[in-house]
């Protein structure tokens, strides 16, 4: 069976996140959000050592604390526009991206789609400066 190939562009810091922060804290107060398994909710449950319901809650705690000093870039992956935000938090250097996608089974409309939640690979580039990559706590 043959790869699919994944789509992506990304656009500079200096153009404007492309999902409007404000919608997105919205739809989180709405509980309108999913985080995905292996890029979100494992790392938060392993570095938190939470369950997965307590981790959604500190995804969302740290999402609604976001502010535009956060947001490093606008990636493209198979047509959605997501945006990239770094945040250190509890010292660890984190790495964020989500989107407004829509249940195309129509049950919730808009939802607020946290594709990364984690401790970033590489160094990340934020309106308020350079976010380091984590070192797994070795300094």
């Amino acid at each position: 069976m043959a790869k699919t190939r994944v789509h992506r562009k990304v656009k500079p810091a200096h153009v404007p996140p492309a999902n409007h922060l404000a919608k997105v804290k919205k739809l989180t107060e709405q509980n309108k959000i999913e985080a995905t398994k292996t890029r979100a909710l494992d790392f938060v449950q392993r570095i938190y050592k939470c369950g997965p319901s307590d981790a959604i809650k500190k995804i969302t705690k740290e999402i609604l604390e976001l502010d535009k000093s956060n947001f490093a870039h606008t990636r493209t992956i198979n047509s959605l526009e997501c945006d990239v935000y770094g945040k250190i938090i509890d010292a660890i250097p984190w790495y964020i991206k989500f989107c407004i996608d829509k249940d195309n089974l129509g049950r919730k409309g808009e939802f607020v789609n946290n594709l990364s939640f984690h401790p970033t690979e590489e160094e990340l580039t934020t309106q308020s400066g350079k976010i380091p990559a984590y070192s797994g706590g070795k300094k």
